[in-house]
């Protein structure tokens, strides 16, 4: 079984960085009898070697995330590696055996193609679901503005119990534009920044240190994906067309913070 290796650095500029992709074709997904599911997406364009990978069922803080992921191919091998954590291998294949091992568990576990959940897939939305884009464009700001404080609502009581303390979750409306508000999930956004705070307080340590520096969230417009610590405020400042990945770079944002 290979386990993985993190070497953790700051890349909390990946929204600003990364390039607006597009789903090739269906998703493949992968599963076990465990309850595991691996999706992953081809990206456009191809040269670029990157594809997203959700896992669902691994009973880690990863189920649900959506990453991107850099490809190498050879020699009946192949490496799916997690960019934000260089080194770290997600997903492999070694002659066309399949294995999935994120942060958090103990070792791999072998997956295998499922064809008829690959066929069933829907690639668009997990590449709508990274960008914090919505499936459709809602019918109007006070429809979308309804739906995105019941949505966060939700992740900010699981926050809350996780973390076991009072927190706050915001969405400052204000700053954003019409256009934005209707395409953008921005509870996506505001859920990923409570995940990402979820994953720092897996133990006494982080949950105390997390209490101490934090007792709200809120959501920004700005130029691009940015955090910051107002006071006792993480402050998550995304762009006009949604952020990439905002559960990670906050994570790493606040482990550099604690």
């Amino acid at each position: 079984m290979l386990r993985g290796i993190i070497i953790v650095g700051l890349f909390w500029g990946l929204g600003a960085m990364a390039a607006d992709f597009s789903a090739d074709g269906k998703a493949s997904v992968y599963s076990n009898d465990a309850g595991i599911e691996v999706v992953v997406v081809q990206l456009r364009p191809r040269t670029e070697n990157k594809v997203l990978i959700r896992a669902e069922g691994t009973r880690t803080v990863y189920d649900g995330r959506v990453a991107l992921h850099d490809v190498s191919k050879s020699n009946g091998r192949e490496d799916y590696s997690d960019p934000l954590r260089k080194g770290y291998v997600t997903f492999f294949s070694r002659n066309g055996s399949y294995e999935v091992v994120v942060p958090g568990m103990k070792d791999s576990t072998r997956v295998a193609l499922n064809k008829k959940k690959s066929a069933d897939s829907d690639a668009k939305s997990v590449v709508e679901s990274y960008y914090g884009r919505r499936a459709a464009t809602a019918a109007n700001r006070s429809a979308a503005e309804t739906e995105d404080r019941t949505a966060l609502d939700s992740a900010l009581a699981e926050a809350k119990a996780e973390c076991k303390m009072e927190i706050e979750a915001t969405i400052d409306w204000k700053s954003f534009d019409e256009d934005t508000v209707k395409k953008v999930a921005l509870s996506k956004l505001g859920a990923q920044a409570l995940r990402a705070m979820e994953s720092v307080c897996d133990d006494d340590t982080g949950r105390e240190e997390l209490a101490k520096r934090i007792n709200a969230v809120k959501v920004v417009s700005g130029k691009k994906l940015d955090f910051a610590l107002d006071g006792k405020t993480f402050k998550v400042t995304v762009a006009k067309g949604g952020a990439a990945g905002v559960w990670d770079a906050g994570r790493e944002y606040l482990l550099q913070k604690m």
